[in-house]
């Protein structure tokens, strides 16, 4: 699906990508932290890793955003992975 050029002129899609990368990527990279934290690493390796680990997320969302063409497959791409990791959170009782 290509992007409506009479929905939004280039530069809203523009600050639509930039403020989807910047709240999609911190909140994907502080998901992925607290999901590290349930894994069974001595001491705070779990933290570790997943400090690591949101320093790629972060930086990679942007590029993944900013390669989509369609908002709504930029907007699936950023919620769902989202998604499974609050029901992953949730169900292994890491949201508490």
């Amino acid at each position: 699906m290509a992007f409506p050029s009479a929905a939004l002129s280039p530069r809203s899609a523009v600050t639509l990508r930039v403020a989807a990368a910047l709240v999609g990527g911190y909140g994907l990279a502080n998901l992925t932290v607290l999901a590290c934290r349930l894994l069974p690493l001595a001491g705070q390796d779990g933290a570790r890793l997943g400090a690591m680990l949101a320093f790629m997320v972060f930086a990679l969302v942007p590029v993944w955003v900013f390669s989509i063409r369609s908002p709504a497959r930029m907007a699936a791409g950023l919620v769902l992975p989202a998604a499974a990791l609050v029901l992953l959170l949730w169900f292994f009782g890491g949201l508490s």
